[in-house]
């Protein structure tokens, strides 16, 4: 997988564990913006975008699956810090390799249909996808995250262009349609086949 670092923004502050936030693209299809490298007692360590949920706990919005990704971010990030080498590996097709599903059906949110789970590629987990209901019909809303200072909201996962989120939201929405009839309400995530296709760039 190609990962490439952009807007890398060093911390002067020398009392802070912050070191620097940038912005990880995979594969040049999709950014991933408040990733952090923060020192801690253990050595420097990165930070995927998070936040805290109603119930207090700390969702990470975008997970590597397994320890090879998080070695080859982490060794991004240090190279871009250390040396300005922003981007490492090969550049693949982007697929859509599961996809899971949780259906909200809560009147206190009744525009909230859905939460979703995709990963890519085998190697990243995208969380808090939600299918919101408008008048137009069925939308997909990409993690967000509130800027406290300005008090508005932003994305923190975006599809590098326009043919790429209509790919991945279409996914989305046929796997709702597909379950959403049988479910309707779940604790838990279901998981939806799907064909583990490239999306074409």
């Amino acid at each position: 997988m190609k990962i490439e670092v952009r807007s890398l923004r060093k911390y002067k502050d020398v009392n802070s564990k912050t070191m620097a936030s940038l912005n990880l693209v995979l594969n040049d299809a999709i950014i991933i913006r408040d990733v952090k490298l923060f020192k801690t007692e253990k050595g420097l360590q990165v930070l995927m975008p998070a936040r805290k949920t109603t119930g207090g706990n700390i969702l990470v919005i975008a997970n590597p699956t397994n320890n090879k990704i998080s070695e080859e971010i982490m060794k991004c990030v240090l190279d871009a810090y250390d040396d300005g080498v922003i981007s490492q590996g090969n550049l693949e097709e982007l697929e859509i390799t599961e996809l899971k599903m949780k259906i909200i059906n809560n009147p206190n949110t009744p525009r909230l249909k859905a939460i979703v789970m995709i990963t890519f590629n085998d190697a990243i987990t995208i969380n808090d996808i939600r299918i919101i209901e408008t008048e137009n019909g069925l939308f997909v809303v990409m993690p967000t995250a509130r800027n406290s200072e300005d008090d508005y909201y932003y994305d923190l996962v975006i599809p590098t262009t326009k043919k790429y989120y209509e790919e991945i939201t279409n996914r989305i929405l046929e796997g709702y349609k597909k379950i959403a009839p049988e479910e309707k309400m779940q604790s838990s995530y279901s998981q939806i086949k799907v064909h583990v296709l490239g999306i074409k760039r």
